[in-house]
């Protein structure tokens, strides 16, 4: 029972984070938690711990658990080592997919093209997050996909509204494709390029959606309209 109401208060926590429920640099309170769950505050103390140590969240002795907030300089360092830390993935997925996991894989990026031919950009990512989830898995490397989940889980926010950005979609989708056309050739070469491209424009996409962001949190700051114009 105590180690279900660690989990409990870890998967709710990091949900909320995930989510954008709790946003960057909210307030986490302990006691408010608590209650909600309706356990001690112990195990809410062990989940913020944990999710401390993932990087979700600083603490200090003032100001208490706070979200943390991706800065500027860590979304170039986070795209550059996922990009590198994939290219290992596809490396191992060209070796060991099976046939069956390619389909698998196919059909992922089939929902999320639809999704994204509707316009639902909410299930054309979780679509997407599937397609890469399960290209991970092929690769059998357990610790590889452990380092990518955690800074995948860093870019939940950016990734969100980088599809959103005019034509990302669209170039999403592009390299998606390029992906798996190059995995069912096990063509890691090819594969490589395409991972390549799929990381620089999400990178250059998550700079202009954070300087975007910074801009009107500087405006509601100041108590202006932060609409252009």
């Amino acid at each position: 029972m105590d180690f279900q109401r660690r989990r409990d208060a870890y998967e709710f926590l990091r949900n909320m984070i995930l989510s954008g429920e709790l946003p960057p640099l909210s307030r986490i309170k302990e006691q408010e938690v608590a209650a909600r769950l309706d356990v001690s505050r112990t195990p809410v103390r062990e989940a913020l711990a944990r999710l401390e140590m993932e990087g979700l969240i600083s603490r200090n002795p003032r100001k208490g658990a706070i979200v943390c907030r991706v800065e500027l300089d860590e979304v170039d360092e986070i795209y550059e080592i996922r990009a590198a830390l994939e290219t290992l993935v596809a490396r191992r997925a060209c070796q060991r997919a099976t046939e069956d996991e390619i389909e698998e894989m196919s059909r992922a990026l089939v929902q999320a093209q639809r999704c994204k031919e509707v316009g639902d950009i909410d299930n054309m990512m979780k679509n997407t997050v599937r397609f890469h989830s399960l290209l991970n898995r092929s690769s059998r490397s357990p610790r590889l996909i452990a380092l990518l989940r955690s800074l995948e889980d860093r870019l939940v926010g950016f990734r969100q509204e980088g599809l959103r950005y005019p034509g990302r979609a669209d170039s999403a989708m592009r390299q998606h494709w390029g992906i798996l056309d190059a995995l069912r050739r096990r063509d890691f070469a090819e594969m490589s390029r395409w991972i390549e491209e799929h990381a620089e424009v999400g990178r250059a996409v998550a700079v202009k959606t954070h300087l975007e962001e910074g801009r009107r949190r500087r405006m509601v700051e100041h108590g202006r309209d932060a609409r252009p114009g």
